[in-house]
């Protein structure tokens, strides 16, 4: 049916840091009068990271769920409540399921001002604590936390969706979280860590490194060997993200590898957003549309292949214009919280 949108109900039960950029995209589709917050009672419980809605269009109901957390498994409940269902990190095996629409990498954002922020997480868990019924155990604080995190850590859409023109050729900027766990060891870490000092080699000026977690020392017990392996590049504290975004944007290039659990990172999500020439490690998750090696980013599988890929974009600028130009389209197209969630509600018959 075409779009002729009357209401667009949210389910406050969502995870925000990890749904705000597709309410994102609501709000910039609709407007933000439309949108309201609402338990929808046709289940007990949301799954971490997932986004229930409900789109109320002439005189018919359409359901979406919007699954945004780092696994790449499918809720089977919310697959079968839903009429589109719209995954960021969709297993190959999956992507042929009838109501699956891959999204892509997405990133956490602000929505609101600092004080509008935490009014309205205040107002969402007086919802859910009001109308959901007992299954939501979320304490209040651990709530208001993502709430929070939104505006010390998170910047407006607007903030980040801007063309980088600011690049300057042989500097190379990287700041990453030193992750714990089996996988980030010998995939993650290693992979960022190879490429890190692989351009202190070759770029002119290399900045950045590892944030080393002290309390991951608890979680796992080769952690503190990171102290010594990357000696050069641990920082004990994160820095601003206005400093951050400054470095960032600078960077004549940019690395991206799946992230924890083999997920789309933010970052990836981040530096399409911001249109960098992105060298990458192969996804393990499915991309929407055709997310093509060599035209919208430079993919490499081994530390050779990595050191040729730096070398490359370091002396070729025609490149790394094309590739800046062709990540930007790409976003725009895809992966922009609008074209995520324009292809969600086409999977469930609204065209817009």
């Amino acid at each position: 049916m075409t779009s002729n949108i009357k209401k667009i109900i949210i389910d406050p039960r969502c995870r925000i840091n990890y749904s705000s950029y597709f309410i994102e995209g609501l709000r910039n589709l609709f407007g933000s009068r439309m949108i309201e917050y609402r338990c929808l009672q046709d289940f007990n419980t949301m799954p971490s990271g997932g986004m229930a809605v409900k789109i109320v269009a002439d005189g018919v109901e359409k359901r979406v769920f919007f699954d945004c957390w780092d696994g790449d498994s499918i809720n089977e409940d919310m697959y079968q409540w839903a009429d589109a269902y719209g995954k960021v990190n969709l297993r190959p095996d999956d992507s042929q399921r009838d109501k699956v629409v891959p999204m892509g990498p997405n990133f956490g954002i602000s929505l609101w001002n600092p004080v509008s922020t935490m009014i309205k997480g205040v107002e969402h868990y007086r919802i859910i604590k009001r109308d959901c019924g007992g299954s939501f155990k979320q304490p209040l604080k651990s709530f208001i936390r993502d709430y929070a995190y939104m505006f010390v850590r998170r910047k407006r859409y607007g903030y980040y969706h801007r063309l980088s023109d600011e690049e300057q050729q042989g500097y190379f900027f990287s700041m990453s979280t030193l992750w714990w766990g089996d996988l980030s060891i010998n995939t993650t870490n290693r992979y960022r860590g190879d490429f890190m000092r692989l351009c202190k080699k070759h770029m002119d000026t290399f900045e950045g490194g590892f944030v080393y977690i002290s309390a991951a020392e608890k979680e796992s017990k080769v952690y503190s060997n990171y102290q010594q392996e990357y000696s050069d590049m641990i920082y004990q504290s994160r820095l601003s993200m206005a400093e951050y975004d400054k470095r960032n944007r600078r960077s004549w290039f940019v690395f991206s590898t799946p992230s924890v659990i083999g997920c789309h990172g933010w970052k990836l999500g981040e530096f399409l957003c911001e249109g960098k020439a992105i060298v990458s490690t192969p996804l393990n998750n499915v991309m929407p549309g055709n997310f093509e090696n060599g035209v919208h980013y430079l993919e490499v599988t081994s530390p050779q292949e990595m050191e040729e890929a730096i070398i490359r974009l370091r002396d070729d600028a025609n490149l790394v214009k094309q590739l800046k130009r062709n990540a930007w389209d790409y976003f725009n197209e895809w992966v922009s919280p609008e074209a995520s969630v324009r292809h969600v509600l086409a999977k469930a018959g609204i065209n817009l």
